[in-house]
């Protein structure tokens, strides 16, 4: 077995045998690529480290040295850098409206074009990626022939984005609904005409497009408020999507969504947990991660929305079996859309395990308790008229006037 040596040698030294891992009985070595000269070997001002490796056997060396480049060397790799981004630059803005690209560092280049003619791009690397679009696309096609079947909950949540519209004495001109459904028409919310952007086509209601939400083609200042119905759950980039959204509205426009968060599901993903750890000894990832209510009002925040609001409702349904749940999470579109799930038949004996564990919850009824937690954000985009907070130290009354008690000053 090769004996570790040093990790960094001088530039005055020989070129060596590198062992830069070594695990079980094989040891792995680079040899330098720069042939360097050494005639003065006394000349050492590196000081060893001497530590233990958590994946190694034996000992490794860690020399404090100057790095041994060379400056031409990375001058040129800089050069071949700067001229391949303005090649990649130049093919994006070659590409033709709707065309995909992938170059080398797996990216995904789209163009969309805008309402007032100008087309805008998105990249997005395909390793960051959580969720899988097409398989979103071809899940909310399959959930149209249930029906309404698969619009109980999305008519539930729909009612209480129309209350909260009506909560603000205004009126709406244009108004844009993503998600919509059919369930959010500009009669029920109040408004005079409404542009409806859908995943699928078999969704799209009236005057609209089709988009992902990662990637809205909506134009600037051009609507007075955003509706989003129970979309937003499963985008890789909600802050991407929430600037958008915050772009396309008109000042003191105001947004307004519902989404699945934290807490939804969550006897249904401990269920399968156990039985994938029971039948395979590991876990696949079956039921997507959602947000926390409080991080929702720091995304509106992040995006660019003032005065931010989040609530949640928790909405609990009761089935008299498992499977009738697995059959309106399909009717709804809503099952695994995850990039990294499994691709081969889920086992009988995985399935029914997880069938046993959701029928164990019955309750004094005998119904099987499913909570689903919706979280409703709204937020306004900035405006020279809305109402602003003072600047610290304006204020002209005590507090303890106001409250009619006693001021007692805080030692320092």
């Amino acid at each position: 077995m090769a004996q570790p040596v040093s990790m960094f040698e001088l530039q005055n030294e020989r070129p060596a045998h590198i062992a830069i891992a070594e695990r079980a009985e094989r040891s792995v070595k680079r040899r330098r690529a720069a042939q360097a000269c050494c005639t003065n070997a006394s000349a050492r001002h590196s000081k060893l480290k001497r530590h233990t490796a958590p994946l190694a056997k034996g000992v490794c060396y860690e020399a404090e040295a100057r790095p041994a480049g060379r400056a031409q060397a990375n001058l040129s790799l800089r050069q071949r850098a700067a001229t391949g981004a303005a090649r990649r630059q130049n093919k994006i803005q070659n590409l033709p409206a709707g065309e995909f690209e992938r170059s080398n560092w797996r990216c995904v280049l789209k163009r969309f074009p805008l309402h007032d003619g100008r087309t805008i791009t998105r990249s997005m690397t395909e390793a960051h990626a959580l969720f899988d679009e097409a398989a979103i696309r071809a899940k909310q096609d399959r959930s149209k022939r249930y029906g309404e079947d698969g619009l109980f909950l999305h008519q539930q949540v729909a009612g209480g984005l129309i209350d909260r519209r009506f909560d603000i004495a205004r009126t709406l001109e244009d108004i844009a609904v993503y998600g919509g459904r059919g369930l959010l028409s500009a009669q029920r919310l109040g408004a005079g005409s409404a542009f409806t952007v859908e995943r699928c086509e078999t969704q799209l209601v009236g005057q609209g497009c089709l988009a992902s939400p990662d990637l809205l083609p909506l134009q600037e200042l051009r609507f007075d408020a955003f509706f989003s119905l129970l979309s937003l759950h499963n985008v890789d980039d909600i802050p991407g999507a929430l600037i958008q959204i915050n772009r396309c509205l008109k000042p003191d426009g105001v947004f307004m969504g519902a989404l699945f968060s934290s807490g939804t599901l969550d006897a249904v993903r401990t269920a399968f947990l156990e039985a994938d750890a029971q039948t395979t000894g590991g876990a696949n990832p079956r039921v997507i991660p959602l947000m926390d209510v409080r991080d929702a009002g720091g995304l509106l925040q992040r995006a660019g929305f003032v005065m931010p609001v989040a609530d949640t409702e928790v909405i609990e349904v009761r089935y008299g079996d498992p499977l009738s749940l697995l059959h309106d999470l399909r009717a709804m579109g809503e099952t695994n859309p995850l990039k990294a799930r499994s691709r081969t038949f889920m086992r009988r004996e995985t399935l029914g395990i997880a069938l046993a564990k959701l029928d164990a919850l019955r309750g004094e009824d005998g119904k099987i308790p499913i909570r689903f937690s919706i979280t409703y954000l709204t937020g306004w985009a900035p405006g020279p008229d809305q109402p602003k907070p003072l600047a610290p130290g304006s204020a002209k009354t005590r507090l303890a006037d106001a409250l009619g008690t006693q001021e007692t000053a805080l030692k320092r």
